[in-house]
């Protein structure tokens, strides 16, 4: 295969910096891939490959122009079997092709650490779903970033878009996109990148400004439970207590009761009753400190509340 400006010393083979690609022919069988490997640096890069309308297409370029302020401007080019979508986004048009619209997206201004590139589209999953963790655009294709650093074998093979693919011993598959944007070049394209740190001006550090983690399931539930609660503190149902937190009000419904006899006036044990009570429980401790607890709470003095408990103690004790 034809190769580019390879490096005489090919462990520096991702300081690649040329733009000799851009009189690269991409002509047939020639195809350009570029072999990505661990490192610190590399221009941020999309595949997109599952778009199917024109509404989806949209919501793409709606959300790599969000990215812009802080990735800088993006080279982006691709195909479609789809005549209309090419005619609105510049795509090639190529009638055979097995994808509705497949697009590769690099923001060639700046440079990001591979490690956050990695982050930004990893993925949670349970039995029933699997789910970016950041708010990333729904389309983006997640099996165009195997680079571990932990593996001195992983590596990423990624297909310019101005390239057809070709495997040794097959037959050329042609599906060579083109730029849609104006004036770009094939070299904008390109992930590697320089790693010198002796300038790092160019470094995207704040990409949380513009990609956000999303709340977990949990999370959800509960912002979806406080909201439910801040709709009932305006319904009147709960208030916010002093220390913010919001309380239900206890609601007591009035209750007619024509046929019961009753006196609402407190229960107050005469000292039988008491020792009835009291007998009904051995005497550990627990019963003392915890199970008649309400006793001493109760509107009788101190010194009846002593008398029957030394009452208590006493007979069980004899009776046993």
């Amino acid at each position: 295969y034809p190769v580019i400006d390879v490096p005489s010393d090919l462990k520096n083979i991702c300081t690649y910096y040329s733009t000799k690609i851009n009189d690269f022919t991409f002509d047939g069988s020639d195809a350009f891939n570029e072999v990505i490997l661990p490192d610190k640096y590399c221009h941020p890069y999309f595949d997109f490959d599952h778009i199917e309308t024109q509404e989806q297409y949209t919501s793409v370029i709606t959300w790599l122009d969000s990215l812009v302020s802080e990735f800088g401007q993006y080279s982006i080019g691709g195909y479609s079997n789809d005549p209309n979508i090419c005619a609105t986004h510049n795509l090639k048009y190529i009638t055979d092709a097995a994808k509705k619209v497949s697009i590769h997206v690099v923001f060639y201004e700046k440079r990001i650490l591979q490690a956050d590139m990695m982050e930004i589209v990893k993925k949670i999953g349970n039995q029933n779903t699997r789910r970016f963790v950041y708010d990333i655009n729904e389309f983006v294709d997640d099996s165009v970033y195997k680079l571990k650093h932990v593996s001195k074998s992983s590596r990423q093979i990624f297909r310019h878009i101005l390239s057809n693919k070709n495997y040794r011993g097959k037959e050329s598959i042609y599906i060579a996109g083109q730029l849609c944007k104006p004036n770009d070049q094939p070299f904008n394209q390109i992930i590697q990148c320089i790693q010198d740190d002796s300038s790092t001006d160019d470094v995207i550090s704040n990409w949380i400004n513009v990609i956000h983690k999303l709340p977990s399931l949990k999370e959800k539930e509960k912002e979806k439970t406080n909201a439910k609660r801040l709709v009932d503190v305006d319904n009147g149902i709960a208030e916010v207590a002093g220390d913010g937190k919001i309380i239900t009000k206890t609601h007591i419904k009035n209750i007619k009761i024509d046929d019961v006899d009753f006196d609402d006036n407190l229960i107050v044990f005469n000292k039988e009753q008491m020792m009835g009570l009291l007998n009904k429980f051995e005497t550990t401790f627990e019963n003392l400190e915890k199970t008649t607890a309400p006793i001493r709470y109760s509107p009788h003095t101190e010194e009846f509340i002593k008398e029957c408990y030394t009452e208590w103690y006493i007979c069980i004790k004899e009776c046993r």
